[in-house]
């Protein structure tokens, strides 16, 4: 049995646009996954499966803010994921669209 692991997501602000670190995260059930706002408005997280962090598929983090989600009972796999970015009104970038892999225990 493997150990819950602590991960973190950066959602950064240069000033023109915004962008997730890193694009590629591996998680396993249990992990805590911080989502941390460096921007200066809420971003929304929208992910492609409801089940990665038994929640609904999208939730909010304030300006500045950082917020843990635990990974849920959800299958192995690729789950791809947007960051909206209220303050440049648009979608914050990576080197490709972030995903979340989800591996087995």
């Amino acid at each position: 049995m493997q150990l819950s692991s602590v991960k973190t997501v950066t959602i950064a602000f240069d000033g023109t646009a915004c962008t997730v670190s890193p694009p590629e995260l591996m998680v396993k059930k249990s992990d805590e996954v911080f989502f941390d706002n460096q921007t200066p408005a809420e971003i929304s997280v929208l992910c492609s499966e409801d089940k990665i962090f038994g929640l609904p598929g999208q939730f909010a983090v304030g300006a500045e803010g950082k917020e843990p989600h635990v990974v849920g009972d959800c299958p192995p796999g690729w789950y791809p994921y947007a960051v909206y970015c209220r303050c440049i009104e648009g979608y914050a970038r990576a080197a490709s669209m972030p995903i979340i892999i989800v591996t087995r225990d």
